[in-house]
């Protein structure tokens, strides 16, 4: 072997003395020079917080009482703006661990402790470890009913239902935020009512209930409008726009577009620039300039990545992959939503999961590989109906239907659809859903030469559709058509 250099060899063995005279010390002393080490780097400010909270743990051995107690409180200070700080850096791993070393610190209030837990819980929400932050979320809610403070309660309701959202239970969320609405404004805490009213929105929003969802964004912006919360305003102004474009009323939506551009261009926050690059791309997308959409959920992930907001990223690659398909940019597309699965597998995010099978299967369907759609259908459906996602599970069945009718298996189309229409029915947009459903069901009838019941079908999906007001977009269209055709003849 080659012999080390003087230097390394120097160093090394430095530290080894170093450590070797450290621990021949007395306790007593060594607490006595930690203590002034704490006092001069504390009085200098040549320390971060994390490092100040080492010495006034070590500072303790051989204190006096007093001084105990005194240190105890200090490194709980440290404890603090070191995880604020941490956390404000996107440092997720470390903050973590500062918040745990501050939760079994003595001296901190159960109070502080279920406030410790929320604060856990939305630092793994925002890593993508949604699983696990609603499981702290849930430790909170518990710890906070067995303390009987209602405020504390109601911060961890918020917490839980917010946590909800992108996971196999988000059909708790809306209830959950509901309550922790009505408890803010009985105990008029009105800054976490005004995030309690922003979660509900954003909950009944991505449940595809804009109309129920549009008051309480109202609410939340009326509130922070008097509030001098500016990040807070800036996220109110982007769910109203979110959920105005959902509504469709363009001119409403677009008048609160400027102003959220140039905070997205001024803002230091990269978590805040990612969000609003991917509420500006889905308006974009609602206005047909998909080129745009594109460059909009780009900047998103590039965001998203900087700062290990994994599941952002996944979120924007699952976007980036529905809107090659639109452009016709089918294998870009597999590649995006490749991607995006294969994150949101890793994080548990059911939600994205589902959203990328979807997609997947639009852009095999697109390609005529109706074998590789049916496969990607199946599995989006099972991802759905266990973790209950009712509308995506009728979705995916649909699907399931029109690639088997494509690969001529008319049997297996029909049961498909008799099973959705067996399962439970929640969601957005169902009546789209069931009239495509019915459209599949009369066309495997009519090709199985079974025209009476296949005309029955017929009617309920002219029923279904009358209820929607319009027609569905592209693939519903053709069973639609297809099913029309046969009941002319």
């Amino acid at each position: 072997m080659n012999k080390p250099s003087a230097e390394s060899a120097y160093v090394f063995t430095h530290a080894l003395l170093q450590r070797a005279c450290y621990e021949l010390m007395l306790p007593s002393r060594r607490g006595e020079l930690h203590r002034r080490a704490l006092e001069y780097l504390q009085g200098s400010g040549l320390a971060a917080p994390d490092e100040l909270a080492a010495h006034a743990l070590s500072g303790q051995a051989g204190a006096a009482p007093d001084e105990v107690t005194r240190l105890k409180a200090l490194r709980r200070d440290f404890l603090r703006a070191a995880a604020e700080e941490a956390i404000a850096t996107f440092s997720n791993e470390r903050g973590l661990a500062l918040l745990d070393d501050l939760f079994m610190s003595e001296g901190v209030s159960e109070a502080e402790r279920v406030r410790l837990l929320c604060r856990r819980a939305e630092l793994l929400n925002r890593m993508g470890q949604m699983e696990s932050a609603v499981t702290a979320a849930e430790r909170a809610l518990s710890a906070a009913q067995s303390l009987g403070d209602a405020l504390e309660v109601a911060r961890a309701q918020l917490m839980l239902g917010s946590c909800c959202l992108d996971t196999s239970q988000n059909a708790r969320a809306p209830r959950l935020l509901a309550q922790a609405v009505e408890a803010c404004e009985r105990l008029n805490a009105s800054p976490m009512q005004q995030e309690a009213l922003l979660s509900l929105a954003r909950s009944l929003h991505t449940a595809g209930r804009p109309h129920d969802a549009l008051p309480y964004a109202q609410r939340a912006l009326a509130l922070s409008q008097t509030g001098g919360d500016a990040l807070l305003l800036t996220r109110c102004r982007q769910q109203m726009m979110s959920i105005l474009a959902q509504l469709q009323r363009n001119d409403e939506a677009l008048a609160y577009a400027e102003p959220l551009k140039a905070v997205m261009e001024s803002s230091p926050n990269p978590g805040l620039r990612c969000a609003l690059a991917t509420t500006l791309a889905s308006l974009s997308h609602g206005l047909g300039r998909l080129e745009e959409a594109m460059d909009y959920h780009r900047r998103a992930s590039a965001e998203a990545a900087t700062v290990g907001l994994h599941a952002e990223v996944a979120r924007a690659e699952v976007n980036l992959g529905g809107l090659a398909r639109q452009l016709g940019r089918y294998n870009d597309g597999l590649r995006h939503v490749e991607k995006a699965a294969s994150m949101a597998r890793e994080l548990g995010n059911v939600r994205v999961l589902w959203f990328a099978l979807h997609n997947r299967y639009d852009i095999l369907d697109a390609i005529g590989d109706f074998r590789g759609a049916l496969n990607a259908a199946t599995m989006a459906a099972r991802v759905a109906q266990s973790a209950a996602m009712a509308w995506h599970y009728l979705v995916s069945c649909a699907q399931q239907a029109a690639a088997f009718l494509e690969l001529g298996q008319a049997e297996d189309a029909l049961d498909c659809v008799d099973a959705a229409l067996k399962a439970p029915r929640a969601g957005q947009y169902l009546n789209f859903v069931l009239a495509k459903l019915h459209a599949e069901r009369a066309c495997a009838l009519f090709r199985l030469g079974r025209s009476g019941a296949a005309g029955e079908s017929v009617h309920e999906m002219e029923h279904f559709l009358k209820l929607a007001g319009s027609e569905p977009e592209y693939d519903s269209q053709r069973w639609i058509q297809e099913a029309r055709s046969h009941a002319a003849n």
